[in-house]
């Protein structure tokens, strides 16, 4: 597992995933973080194909192939903005239940 995200990290991947469901899906991602959910580790990043952010389970990656193809910084796919959007849920979470 270790192997697989430190190779995720460091470059622009095709994954090739296992769904909860048991299907397959190839995708190409933006690695941004590694996140430890007990008692899973996910790497979190851009998903080109959903053109969103996304979290895969290190458990389900089956393969990994390493392009030599490398991303530009652009705002919206970066950590920060994910991190920004995931703020901003919250905050509305917590003043949907206040004003209840």
């Amino acid at each position: 597992i270790w192997s697989a995200a430190y190779t995720i990290l460091l470059s622009d991947d095709r994954i090739l995933i296992f769904r909860e469901d048991g299907a397959q899906s190839c995708r190409r991602m933006r690695p941004l973080c590694l996140v430890f959910i007990s008692p899973v580790w996910l790497v979190s990043g851009w998903c080109e194909m959903r053109n969103d952010f996304c979290n895969f389970r290190l458990d389900r990656i089956q393969d990994i192939q390493i392009t030599k193809q490398t991303f530009r910084d652009e705002k919206g796919k970066r950590l920060y903005d994910n991190k920004q959007l995931m703020y901003q849920a919250s905050d509305r979470t917590r003043h949907s239940t206040e004003s209840s």
